[in-house]
């Protein structure tokens, strides 16, 4: 008896420490963190990073299997004088606005930025290098100052996107199904 209620105490243990967790950002401080990065390096594979409305002036490496999800790309804007504003070779970004006064706006290695809006940066919106399985979906790349999406020789893919009035090209080597300028 007091080896099976052992065995379902551990296993207890086992099931909560895998379930996925809800961080929460607030530039305020009104949650559990004030910067995005903050809710990234406490997380974990399979967690949710839920960012309230502001601007949020930092630089992202987004290196874990989680979703950080804006409040929506009107709200919710991720900028920075770094390049690239945001360093990806895992996870999934969705609903913000990106920007970079310092060069690129993203550069995925690996990972995927959906349903976004990357415009006004200084170098390209999206870069994807060389070796890259990264991909950008249903987002709009407008008025960057190189490229709206690059790769270097034709790795990352873009699906369902926009991409208007950037500097040079507005898709260049990229892999996928485009909308839009190409």
């Amino acid at each position: 008896m007091k080896r099976s209620i052992l065995f379902f105490g551990l296993l207890l243990v086992v099931i909560q420490s895998s379930v996925a967790k809800t961080i929460i950002v607030d530039k305020f401080g009104s949650c559990q963190y004030t910067t995005i990065q903050g809710g990234i390096n406490a997380s974990s594979a399979g967690d949710t990073i839920k960012v309230l409305p502001g601007i949020y002036n930092e630089a992202l490496i987004i290196n874990k299997a989680v979703v950080i999800q804006g409040s929506g790309y009107e709200t919710t804007i991720i900028t920075s004088s770094t390049n690239p504003t945001i360093t990806m070779s895992n996870g999934k970004i969705i609903w913000f606005a990106i920007t970079s006064s310092g060069g690129d706006g993203a550069q995925v290695s690996a990972g995927t930025i959906t349903n976004c809006v990357i415009s006004g940066c200084t170098g390209s919106g999206i870069k994807f290098p060389t070796g890259s399985t990264g991909s950008v979906k249903n987002s709009v790349i407008i008025g960057n100052a190189i490229y709206g999406v690059r790769s270097t020789s034709n790795h990352g893919s873009a699906t369902n996107c926009i991409s208007r009035n950037n500097g040079d090209k507005d898709f260049s080597h990229v892999v996928g199904v485009f909308q839009g300028s190409t």
